[in-house]
């Protein structure tokens, strides 16, 4: 299952063993998907998936079969709880009505087709849509643009910091940084550790912000949809703090033992949107962080 850029979203349908791996990494509660600590736990219902006949999980594709291919059964994936499984496929009830197969969520005039019916494939970066009229198109993911999905476009992908500090190059949404340089947007060079029996003193005199680095999967804004990042102008309060406080470094401190104050850059809006309960993504992040870096709570209030 590699022959797309992997992606949660529902925009476009996806093979059903792809979902399944994305409720294993986003619904880590086991419950209903009104509990998965990402916004694709309530979309998740609204998705249509595929399986190829005749092929286990492991020798299934996650290219979208051509319009009108017959060796593959369509499903909905069930609204209320995680995708329920039975001799490794969804249930039987699932199945996909037939004038629902292939059609791009809120569009009647747009379905998927096999990424060989457009240019170079869409660079298998994409996802190859039809219109009623018979055109085709890449439908390109979250940090490339072109005919064929064939370029880089990190304009909109890493705007917290575009330039990633100048130490890095943004490269799909993400600064890859230069040897000795790590963080958001690449603005990280020194690390601190207190010496054998020695004591953290916080800064008394001036404000000083120490703010934990996260992975990616627990706190960077993710896609909802194939291709759609979610950016709205509404939360655009947020992007600007974060901009300028990546790079003011007479309030950001690199030395947590100095600090007085910790940040946790968690974007819940980006997860859960603006009506999703955001607490399971809090809970997994505050989990994380409080088992990770050893300055949490440390005053033990």
């Amino acid at each position: 299952m590699n022959r797309t850029v992997p992606s949660c979203g529902t925009w476009a349908p996806k093979n059903c063993e792809c979902y399944k791996q994305c409720q294993s990494v986003h619904c880590h509660s086991g419950g209903g998907t009104s509990e998965c600590e990402h916004h694709l736990g309530s979309i998740l219902g609204e998705s249509r998936c595929f399986l190829y006949r005749g092929r286990s999980s492991v020798q299934q594709d996650s290219g979208v079969p051509r319009n009108g291919s017959d060796d593959v059964d369509w499903y909905q994936v069930p609204s209320q709880g995680p995708l329920e499984w039975l001799d490794g496929k969804p249930r039987t009830e699932d199945r996909l009505p037939e004038h629902k197969k292939w059609f791009c969520k809120g569009s009647g005039k747009e379905h998927v087709t096999s990424l060989e019916d457009c240019p170079q494939h869409c660079s298998s970066r994409g996802v190859c849509v039809q219109s009623h009229h018979g055109g085709v198109r890449c439908v390109c993911r979250m940090g490339f643009k072109g005919l064929a999905c064939e370029l880089d476009d990190n304009e909109e992908a890493c705007w917290f910091s575009p330039t990633c500090n100048g130490h890095g190059k943004c490269k799909s949404g993400f600064c890859h940084c230069d040897p000795g340089w790590w963080g958001l947007g690449c603005t990280r060079s020194s690390a601190y550790a207190l010496e054998p029996g020695s004591k953290a003193v916080p800064s008394r005199h001036r404000l000083k912000i120490y703010m934990y680095d996260i992975p990616s999967e627990y706190t960077f804004p993710g896609e909802h949809e194939d291709g759609d990042f979610q950016r709205d102008v509404n939360y655009i309060a947020y992007e600007y703090f974060l901009r300028y406080f990546l790079y003011d470094w007479e309030v950001r401190t690199q030395n947590p033992y100095e600090a007085n104050l910790f940040f946790i850059p968690m974007l819940v809006y980006f997860y859960v949107h603006n009506v999703q309960n955001p607490y399971p993504h809090i809970q997994r992040v505050v989990r994380y962080v409080s088992t990770s870096f050893p300055f949490w709570n440390r005053t033990g209030k």
